[in-house]
């Protein structure tokens, strides 16, 4: 089963709607016991980082999600999703996010240091809201760095 991390913020309706139309097992949960159980984590959002960042705080769930990361279980971070990984933010103000994703540099770095170990992304611009593509990019093709080459994921941000 996989848990879609419900704390209120976030386009819940199309998301389930999409998981359910590929036929995926999915749980729509603020329970941190169903969280747990899960194969899988979808942390969704839309809205401004600070309220989401509240929100995890207020139920929570964003300590859930963290131990569960910790532990190794898959997480996929959507849209606002994503960006509350990282460990803080700058909109309208500096936010602490879930501090899984710390970001060296600016946004054209292309590896990231996630908790333990070391996680290639190559990202051309910051997130945005907008409807974008994230690409698998076979290993084959890898052809930037060697530690490209030998990163566990190869993510291409298509904008």
């Amino acid at each position: 089963m996989i848990a879609i991390v419900d704390y209120g913020v976030g386009n819940i309706f199309s998301l389930v709607s999409s998981f359910s139309r590929i036929g995926a097992d999915i749980r729509l949960t603020g329970d941190p016991e169903e969280i747990r159980s899960a194969e899988k984590v979808i942390l969704p959002g839309v809205g401004a980082f600070r309220d989401a960042a509240e929100k995890l705080k207020d139920t929570g769930l964003g300590n859930v999600v963290k131990e569960q990361a910790a532990a190794g279980k898959p997480l996929l971070g959507i849209c606002l999703g994503m960006q509350m990984l990282f460990d803080r933010s700058f909109e309208y103000g500096e936010y602490e996010g879930l501090g899984l994703i710390r970001r060296k540099g600016t946004w054209s770095t292309s590896s990231i240091r996630i908790t333990g170990r070391t996680v290639t992304i190559l990202l051309s611009q910051p997130p945005t809201t907008a409807q974008n593509s994230l690409l698998p990019l076979p290993k084959e093709t890898c052809t930037a760095s060697s530690s490209i080459r030998r990163s566990p994921v190869r993510w291409v941000f298509a904008s």
